[in-house]
């Protein structure tokens, strides 16, 4: 086992940490209830500063074994970890009397199989049905997997900045009625929230209707979420709402514009109403800057992104204006905005709530 990885069983918290991200809950998803996984389902996960990173349990479970599923995060492959975690529980089946069954969906599946002492057997065939009334979950997991892999690589602190932020937040307010996404590319900031509060209605605007199309895709079927097409800075939704959000989209924006954008959100937003920025900051000082963005870029190098989309992401970067945590806070008291504050902060990646 490489250092600062660590073995673990699936348990009730582990159960719970594999239905936060799309790779992992796979793990334990076919089950109807955790109750039920925990009794008759097998599972081990590899941890990582506390995130799984590679995982085998049952995916069903029958009464003489198990239907083994498999998976790791795609910057933790070629590191030997599905090995390593699957051997863990063939041993542990085989120590209870189940068969630890495996069926290879790829070449590459065969070759693990092998690997762990199983004979290849035959080639059947197998069809994919897909539900066409998805549920939520669903719907992300499939969208996620096509569009949403690399978000994981560009912002080390996903799960902390996404899942865990947005948890806070909503333990911490009145439910909201209304919630306004601005900047909402794919859905991503919207899911996390309507997973949080799924009966809110949800507005989510962006300027490039390509972006809104996979949210579409996403939140297909689901009937109190919109999508609007229009440029934020110069057309501005004309209901009020009880919640506005916005994630990695303010920050193109010039420090005069970003005032503008507040005072018009704090003008939209009822007492009590509140506004949630997850956006990327600078430092205090440009000395700083430097020292984070060349540990940020450090990272981009060695989470598995391939030299096209970090030469994208440096052209992308020179449209970025981004302001310190600080000059936000600032901002934000300036418009009356009360109870101004950083709930979250790692590096580049801030979370700022303001209440009116």
């Amino acid at each position: 086992m490489p250092n600062g990885y660590e073995l673990k069983k699936i348990d009730a918290d582990i159960y719970d940490k594999c239905l936060d991200s799309p790779v992992t809950a796979d793990f334990v998803s076919a089950f109807e209830s955790k109750e039920q996984y925990l009794s008759i389902g097998r599972g081990m996960v590899i941890t990582k500063d506390s995130m799984i990173v590679a995982g085998a349990s049952s995916y069903t479970r029958y009464n003489e074994g198990i239907e083994i599923e498999v998976d790791t995060v795609l910057e933790e492959r070629r590191k030997h970890l599905a090995t390593i975690v699957c051997s863990a529980l063939i041993l542990k089946c085989l120590e209870e009397g189940l068969y630890p069954s495996w069926d290879a969906q790829n070449m590459n599946s065969v070759r693990l199989a092998e690997s762990l002492g199983y004979e290849y057997d035959h080639e059947y065939i197998a069809y994919e049905v897909r539900k066409q009334n998805m549920n939520i979950e669903e719907q992300f997991n499939l969208i996620a997997n096509e569009y949403d892999i690399n978000r994981r690589k560009f912002i080390p602190c996903f799960d902390d900045y996404y899942i865990a932020s947005t948890k806070l937040i909503l333990s911490s307010i009145a439910k909201p009625n209304s919630v306004l996404d601005l900047g909402a590319g794919t859905g991503l900031l919207s899911y996390y929230w309507y997973r949080e509060c799924d009966d809110a209605n949800y507005v989510l605007v962006d300027m490039a209707d390509d972006m809104l199309n996979i949210s579409r895709r996403r939140f297909e079927g689901i009937q109190n979420v919109r999508h609007m097409v229009l440029d934020y800075t110069k057309q501005f939704p004309e209901d009020s709402y009880d919640a506005v959000i916005s994630a990695l989209s303010i920050h193109h924006l010039s420090d005069v514009q970003k005032v503008e954008l507040f005072q018009k959100i704090y003008d939209k937003l009822p007492a009590g109403g509140v506004f949630v920025n997850y956006d990327q900051f600078c430092g205090n000082t440009s000395e700083i800057s430097k020292k984070i963005d060349a540990y940020w870029e450090k990272q981009l190098h060695s989470s598995g992104l391939d030299d096209r989309n970090i030469e994208l992401w440096k052209e992308r970067r020179k449209l970025d204006r981004e302001c310190s945590v600080e000059t936000e806070l600032a901002m934000l008291k300036n418009c009356q905005f009360r109870n101004v504050q950083c709930v979250y902060s790692y590096h580049k990646f801030s979370v700022i709530v303001a209440q009116k």
